[in-house]
C-alpha cells in the first residue's frame, strides 16, 4: 500500500547513540536551519517573513526594528545572541590559555569548585551533593542530572497547592553517556581523555589528592552508571509522572533528607525560594527520575557524587575550552554529529526563547495565525474525543477533556515578553568582551542569569514565560508540562517534512496535526496518572496509577506501545482534517495527481515518522504499526477487508 513512499520501512536495530543522534541532529538542524545560512554569512537575519515559493530565510545587514504598544523592540539584539554563540562554538578561534584562566577564575568560591592542593579536605554529605546539583541546574543553566523549575499552577491542572517543584529529565546524560561509550571503546580510551583534560583545565587549580584519585580509580564506573540510569529514562515511551510532597520524599529517594531538599531549593531559589518548606511538591515529569536519584544515591558515596558532579561541568566545559580534543572527536567516525550537537544543545539551553522568538520574526502575522487556527480545531475535536471515549470512567472523562479544553498551546514567546527590554532584562546584556572563544560568551550569558536572580530583575512573569517555550526532552518535537498546563511545539516542527507553509491541509493536518495531536495525548496520559481516576491531583507515595492508553484494548499486546500516541493522534487529526480541510485549495499535488487528499494526508504521516539512522537505514515502524491499526487508511488506499481486521478497540 505505501511502497511509493519515500521512507521504505522495514524492521531496524538502532542502538541508543544512532536514535538520539538521528533525533537531536533532525530537531537541531531544522531548528537552526532557517539562519544557518546567516552564520556562515556572518549575518543575520531580518524580520521579513518567507517568500512563497522559497523556504530560505532573508538575511540583511540592516536591524529591524519593531513597534511594540510599549515601545521599540530590536528584533536585531534577540537575532545576535544564539548566532553569535552558535558561531563561536562552531569555530576554533579563541584563546584557549585565556579561556582556562576564565574557567579557573569562575569556579573559585563556587561550590562546583572542583577540590584542590593546600585547601582542607572536606566531609560532603549527600545534602551538599544535591545543592550542587541543583546549584548548576537552577542558577547557572546547565542541568547536568535534570532540569528544575518552581513554577505557580495553573487552576485547570487542579493542583492542590499553589505551586510545584517540576523534574524533568535532561538530554545532558544521553551527550555525556555516548561521549563516555565512544571514547572508553578505544584501548586506554578513557584513561588518556582523562588526563588530557586533567592537563588542559586544571594547571591553575591543581586537584587534590582524594579527587585525583577519585578520576584515575573510580570516576570510570562512577560516570558509566550516571549516565546509563539516567538516559535510560528516554527510552521510555510512556513516561509515568509522580506527585510527592517533599516531606515524603525520604520515602523514595534514600539517604536525602527532607531538610536537604528543602534546604538545597531554597538556597538555589534566593527570594523566590525563601517559603520552601516540606508541604510542598515536587512533580517528576518522569517518575524514573526520582527511582534513578535514589538508585544513584544508595549505590554511591556523596562524595563520589560530588566529584562526579563537578567532573561532568569539567568536561561539559573542557570540550569548548580546548580545540585539540574537539580536533580529535572529530577525526572518529561519530565525531561528524558531535559538534553540531553539543553546540546546538549548548546554544538551545540557554537561549531556546529566543530562537522561538527569531522563527516567529520570519513567519508572517496571517501564517501565525492559521497555524495557531488549525491547532486550535485539533484540540477542539480532541476535547470532543475525550468525552465520548466509553473505556473512561465518566469522571475520567470530565477531568481529562477539561484539562485539553483550557489546555495554552506555545510555540512563540511574546515579543520582548510583552515590554520594552524585556528580553535584555531576563538575559542580561550582550557580550561585550574582546575574547572571540565560545567560553567567554558563555560565561557571559551565564553571569547574566546568576545577576538578574540574585538581583531579582525578572518577574516570576518572565520565569513563567520562558518556562512555556519548548525544551528539548529526546525524540519529541512537543513537552507538556503539567504544572502550567501548556503544551509547548519546537519550532522545528514548522519546517518541512512536518510543516509548509504552502502545502495543502491534508499536509497540515498529516504532519504538524499529528505531531501536535501526539503532544496532546502524550499530555492527557501523564495528567491520567496525576489525578489517577480523581478530580484533583494529589500527591501520593504508591508508584500506582492508572495509564490513560491500556494495551488490552489492542490485539496484538506487543505492538500496543507502539501505538499510543500516534494511534489516537491520528485518529483526532484525521478527524479533524475532514471536518476542516480547506476544500477550494485542497487539490492533488504536483507530479503526485494520482494521489487523493486523503492519502496525502497519510503520505505526510508517514514521511513525518520516517527516521534515518547513521548508516543511511530507514525505518518507519510506527507508520507500519499504526496505520495497520487504522481503518481509514485502509479505505483511502481500497485495501482488503482482510487489512482492518483485529486493529486497536479504544474508542
Amino acid at each position: 500500500m505505501v511502497k511509493w513512499l519515500t521512507c521504505v520501512a522495514r524492521r531496524t536495530v538502532l542502538t541508543t547513540f544512532e536514535r538520539w543522534a538521528s533525533t537531536l541532529a533532525a530537531v537541531s538542524l531544522l531548528a537552526i536551519a532557517s539562519i544557518a545560512s546567516c552564520v556562515l554569512a556572518g549575518q543575520t537575519t531580518s524580520g521579513t517573513s518567507m517568500s512563497r515559493s522559497k523556504s530560505k530565510p532573508f538575511c540583511t545587514g540592516s536591524p529591524p526594528v519593531q513597534k511594540l504598544s510599549l515601545g521599540d523592540y530590536d528584533v536585531q539584539a534577540v537575532i545576535n545572541r544564539p548566532l553569535s554563540m552558535m558561531r563561536r562554538c562552531m569555530g576554533r578561534t579563541g584563546d584557549e590559555e585565556n579561556a582556562v584562566k576564565m574557567l579557573t577564575a569562575f569556579v573559585r568560591e563556587r561550590s562546583f569548585a572542583w577540590p584542590t592542593t593546600g585547601e582542607p579536605e572536606q566531609v560532603v554529605g549527600y545534602g551538599k551533593a544535591l545543592e550542587v546539583i541543583l546549584e548548576l541546574s537552577v542558577i547557572w543553566a546547565l542541568p547536568l542530572w535534570f532540569h528544575v523549575d518552581l513554577l505557580p499552577a495553573a487552576p485547570s491542572v487542579r493542583l492542590q497547592r499553589g505551586r510545584a517543584i517540576l523534574l524533568r529529565p535532561s538530554m545532558s546524560s544521553l551527550l555525556g553517556r555516548q561521549t563516555h561509550e565512544i571514547i572508553s571503546k578505544y584501548q586506554d580510551g578513557y584513561y588518556m581523555y582523562t588526563n588530557f583534560l586533567m592537563s588542559t583545565v586544571f594547571p591553575l587549580r591543581p586537584p587534590s589528592k582524594s579527587f585525583a584519585a577519585f578520576l584515575s580509580t573510580r570516576s570510570g564506573a562512577v560516570q558509566e552508571q550516571i549516565f546509563r540510569e539516567l538516559s535510560s529514562l528516554f527510552d521510555s515511551l510512556s513516561p509515568k509522572p509522580r506527585l510527592v510532597e517533599i516531606g515524603s520524599m525520604p520515602k523514595m529517594v534514600r539517604n536525602l533528607s527532607a531538610m536537604d531538599w528543602v534546604k538545597a531549593l531554597r538556597s538555589v531559589y534566593s527570594t523566590r525560594g525563601l517559603s520552601i518548606n516540606k508541604s510542598d511538591l515536587i512533580l517528576a515529569s518522569h517518575g524514573g527520575s526520582i527511582k534513578a536519584i535514589d538508585s544513584l544515591f544508595v549505590s554511591n558515596t556523596a562524595q563520589d557524587i560530588f566529584f562526579h558532579t563537578i567532573w561532568w561541568f569539567v568536561q561539559a566545559m573542557g570540550s569548548s575550552v580546548s580545540s585539540e580534543l574537539r580536533l580529535s572527536v572529530s577525526n572518529i567516525p561519530e565525531g561528524a554529529y558531535f559538534q553540531p550537537l553539543i553546540c546546538f544543545y549548548q546554544v538551545h539551553t540557554t537561549y531556546n526563547v529566543l530562537l522561538a522568538s527569531i522563527n516567529k520574526a520570519m513567519l508572517s502575522a496571517k501564517a501565525r495565525l492559521t497555524i495557531a487556527s488549525r491547532l486550535d480545531n485539533i484540540r477542539s475535536v480532541a476535547v470532543e474525543k475525550l468525552r465520548a471515549y466509553s473505556k473512561l470512567s465518566a469522571e475520567t472523562r470530565r477531568a481529562l477533556s477539561s484539562v485539553v479544553e483550557s489546555m495554552s498551546t506555545v510555540i512563540w514567546p511574546e515579543d520582548d515578553f510583552g515590554r520594552p527590554g524585556g528580553f535584555e532584562q531576563y538575559f542580561g546584556k550582550p557580550y561585550n568582551g574582546t575574547d572571540s572563544g565560545f567560553y567567554a560568551v558563555w560565561e557571559w550569558s551565564r553571569l547574566q542569569m546568576f545577576n538578574r536572580d540574585s538581583q531579582a530583575a525578572a518577574t516570576t512573569g518572565d520565569h513563567v514565560a520562558a518556562a512555556k517555550i519548548f525544551a528539548l526532552v529526546g525524540r519529541a518535537l512537543t513537552s507538556y508540562n503539567p504544572v502550567l498546563n501548556v503544551l509547548s511545539i519546537s519550532v522545528a516542527a514548522l519546517r518541512p517534512p512536518f510543516y509548509y507553509g504552502e502545502g495543502t491541509s491534508a499536509m497540515f493536518y498529516g504532519g504538524l496535526g499529528v505531531i501536535y495531536a501526539e503532544g496532546i495525548f502524550t499530555a492527557v496520559d501523564m495528567m491520567a496518572h496525576l489525578l489517577n481516576e480523581g478530580a484533583v491531583m494529589a500527591p501520593s507515595d504508591s508508584a500506582d496509577t492508572r495509564a490513560f492508553w491500556n494495551a488490552s484494548w489492542c490485539y496484538d499486546v506487543r505492538e500496543a506501545e507502539m501505538t499510543f500516541p500516534s494511534l489516537p493522534a491520528l485518529d483526532v487529526a484525521y478527524a479533524s482534517y475532514l471536518r476542516f480541510k480547506h476544500e477550494a485549495s485542497d487539490l492533488r499535488l504536483k507530479g503526485l495527481s494520482e494521489y487523493s487528499p486523503e492519502q496525502v494526508f497519510f503520505a505526510t504521516f508517514c514521511h513525518c515518522k520516517c527516521w534515518t539512522d547513521m548508516l543511511k537505514r530507514k525505518n518507519s515502524q510506527v507508520c507500519n504499526i499504526t496505520t495497520k491499526n487504522f481503518s481509514p487508511f485502509a479505505e483511502a488506499f481500497s485495501c482488503s477487508a482482510n487489512a482492518t481486521a483485529k486493529q486497536c478497540a479504544y474508542v
